[in-house]
């Protein structure tokens, strides 16, 4: 809390400052840089550790943010507007700190198909596979956004909601490795249509060069044939002539 205090550079120890200053901590975080790197970026201290020794050896910062957070007119008070509040009030009315800031809200089901329920989902997409009509696969799209999953409201300001935080990101990788689970089925069937469509091409080019390609050996001999009957056709006619000639000569 008091990194938090220390970031947020207004210098009011209230639950709205102390969340402004860790979340630019962790928006430093975000962007790559050290846990150092943030500290020293939005404090008035070099690392981490200098902040760790701070507490070895209060400084009277440190001490005027402790008297304010437990002051008893609830001026620092980071819980509720004053010590005085009843805890059943500062877990069951909304106004007040913890059920409105730090509890997490419940990650909606989000149930892929074979779950029982009706899937969450935006559209739902239909793909002909076949060369028949029937020969189609549907899937659905989910919606898998962080607020969806109740992402969005996460905090980790202190034990109880980083602890939902963790128990949020758990159920959300469990819905989110169902869908995908979902989707790697459907990518299975399709990797199998796609197969049986390219052997099933495969096999009708194959049968329309059988049915196309000439045999080019029985051609040749048939070629062969035709030609030696054409040149033995003009031999015998050439011969015949040559009879028809030999007999006029001897008749002049």
């Amino acid at each position: 809390m008091y990194l938090g205090y220390l970031a947020s550079g207004s210098g009011a120890v209230t639950a709205s400052s102390i969340c402004n200053g860790l979340n630019k901590i962790f928006d430093s975080l975000r962007n790559g840089n050290t846990l150092d790197q943030a500290i020293a970026a939005n404090t008035p201290f070099a690392n981490a550790t200098a902040l760790q020794n701070v507490f070895s050896s209060p400084t009277n910062e440190l001490v005027a943010f402790v008297r304010s957070l437990a002051a008893a007119n609830g001026a620092g008070s980071a819980i509720a507007p004053s010590l005085s509040t009843k805890g059943t009030d500062i877990l069951e009315n909304s106004t007040t700190g913890l059920k409105t800031m730090f509890v997490v809200t419940d990650v909606p089901d989000v149930t892929p198909p074979g779950g029982g329920s009706t899937p969450v989902n935006l559209n739902q997409i239909s793909l002909q596979i076949g060369a028949n009509s029937n020969q189609s696969l549907q899937f659905q799209l989910y919606d898998i956004s962080t607020g969806i999953l109740g992402l969005d409201t996460v905090t980790v300001i202190d034990h109880l909601s980083a602890s939902n935080g963790i128990h949020a990101y758990d159920e959300a990788l469990n819905r989110i490795s169902g869908v995908r689970s979902a989707y790697g089925a459907v990518q299975n069937r399709l990797e199998h249509a796609i197969a049986n469509a390219e052997n099933t091409a495969e096999n009708l080019q194959a049968a329309e060069t059988r049915i196309r390609d000439v045999d080019m050996a029985k051609e040749m001999v048939e070629y062969s044939i035709s030609n030696i009957l054409l040149q033995a056709g003009q031999a015998m006619m050439t011969q015949a002539n040559q009879s028809r000639q030999g007999i006029l000569s001897l008749l002049q």
